[in-house]
């Protein structure tokens, strides 16, 4: 009997033994395919601006879930060669859409335009979207300053530096609407 225990004890040792070789003994069963080298999965990057967006106002809000800025109050926007001054800007980032209205009056009506400068040339609008990622804008009650004289246009859009569209759009010189001090042109093209 202590024979036949020790004979038992013997083989379950020898096989404990070998199996611990062999296990430890694993040649790697990985199949390199050269056809699945590239990853699958398309990782996409976020849209970055070409250059740092500069922004300041009285009082501004951020929401995080909505991914908007909102700027109050004396806010300004700097972009490339670029700015916006509006009494109220607001910026989507996802979009990337900039909207900029002028201060408004007591009865809601807007009192002073927001003035956009790019390229040393002045704009005023009484609204403005302006795409920063496309660069185009659609702008309301745009008046901007051409030639010894003024082009004023209900509505605006912006397609690129050279190429404006204007809905309802005059051109005129005559003085008196030049120095802002008449709403009405005399006369105009």
């Amino acid at each position: 009997m202590i024979n036949t225990k020790f004979k038992i004890t013997l083989h379950i040792l020898i096989i404990l033994i070998f199996n611990n070789f062999l296990a430890q003994n694993n040649p790697e069963k990985v199949v390199k395919n050269e056809e699945n080298k590239t990853d699958s999965v398309v990782i996409r990057k976020e849209e970055q601006l070409n250059a740092p967006l500069y922004m300041k106002s009285d009082n501004n809000r951020n929401d995080i879930e909505k991914k908007t800025t909102f700027l109050n109050k004396n806010a300004q926007v700097k972009y490339q060669d670029m700015q916006i001054d509006a009494d109220y800007i607001s910026i989507d980032w996802s979009s990337g859409v900039i909207y900029a209205r002028g201060k408004l009056d007591s009865l809601g009506k807007i009192k002073d335009a927001a003035v956009a400068t790019q390229g040393g040339k002045k704009y005023e609008y009484n609204e403005v979207s302006y795409n920063f990622k496309t660069k185009q804008a659609i702008a309301y009650n745009a008046r901007t300053e051409e030639s010894e004289g003024v082009i004023v246009a209900q509505k605006t859009k912006k397609v690129n530096d050279s190429v404006f569209f204007m809905r309802k759009g005059i051109y005129t010189t005559d003085e008196i609407f030049l120095k802002k001090k008449d709403s009405l042109a005399d006369y105009h093209l």
